[in-house]
């Protein structure tokens, strides 16, 4: 059962990695949680998907945009209800100010809403010192 799981939520993220990469903003909200738990860095949490779509929105507006989760771990409850994926990520994007390119690492607890997963929580972090966000 576990294996099978595995596979699922590897088939969730490549859900995922394509509503980012068609800019799909109705499907990439769809993939989270009504109720999600929203951390972003350096900005305050929310409870909710209007964080999550702002988001989205704005990032879906930039020119040449890119950003692709790669998975490296996923943890399956032994009731097959809730999980861990984590993994990295990398955005580039064209900006007034030129191309932007950043890496870092993401965190999603998924649980299951009606027989689907959706991701209950969404932390992720760049790689980068805070300084050099900045400059």
């Amino acid at each position: 059962m576990n294996s099978v799981m595995i596979e699922t939520i590897r088939n969730f993220s490549k859900r995922w990695n394509e509503m980012s990469a068609t800019k799909n903003l109705s499907g990439m909200v769809a993939l989270y949680a009504t109720d999600t738990l929203w951390l972003p860095p350096n900005d305050a949490r929310s409870i909710g998907t209007i964080a999550v779509r702002e988001t989205y929105e704005r990032l879906f507006q930039a020119q040449n945009i890119s950003l692709v989760h790669t998975t490296d771990n996923i943890m399956v409850s032994k009731l097959g209800d809730m999980a861990t994926e984590i993994g990295a990520y990398e955005l580039s994007m064209d900006t007034p100010q030129g191309e932007f390119k950043d890496k870092g690492k993401y965190f999603f607890l998924l649980i299951k809403v009606d027989g689907e997963w959706k991701i209950a929580a969404d932390m992720f972090n760049s790689d980068k010192p805070v300084l050099e966000q900045r400059s």
